[in-house]
């Protein structure tokens, strides 16, 4: 039902993509030369997208587990209003996927520095 969620082909699948990615991306720009305007744009459309993305996953998460009953003491077994909720995961889950566009902005600005091991363990190990 949830696309990328029921088989672990598919993190294995986009953990061998981000790292290739990756590896072809620090040759290509090693030739190539792109302008701090078009990363600026870039960052800031991306960073505008996360804070939208996110906030909405708060703003949804504290709206529906209010309807729903849910407490930090106790829990409401309203499995009808929970569907909201695994819709929410799975936009949380498919946001880990868009952040991995953080890493090639990296790249772009070959920041070298930020693309540290704890980086690429942070973004991989999502999955």
């Amino acid at each position: 039902k949830w696309p990328l969620v029921n088989t672990k082909v598919c993190a294995i699948v986009l953990a061998i993509y981000f790292f290739l990615v990756i590896l072809f991306r620090a040759r290509m720009m090693s030739k190539t030369q792109t302008s701090n305007h078009t990363l600026y744009s870039l960052k800031f459309a991306y960073n505008s997208s996360q804070i939208m993305i996110c906030s909405y996953i708060v703003i949804e998460g504290i709206c529906t587990s209010y309807d729903a009953g849910y407490t930090f003491l106790s829990c409401a077994q309203d499995f009808d209003r929970s569907h909201r909720l695994e819709r929410l995961f799975w936009l949380y889950y498919v946001k880990k996927i868009w952040d991995f566009s953080d890493t090639f902005i990296i790249i772009a600005q070959q920041s070298w520095r930020q693309l540290s091991f704890l980086h690429m363990f942070h973004h991989s190990s999502a999955f």
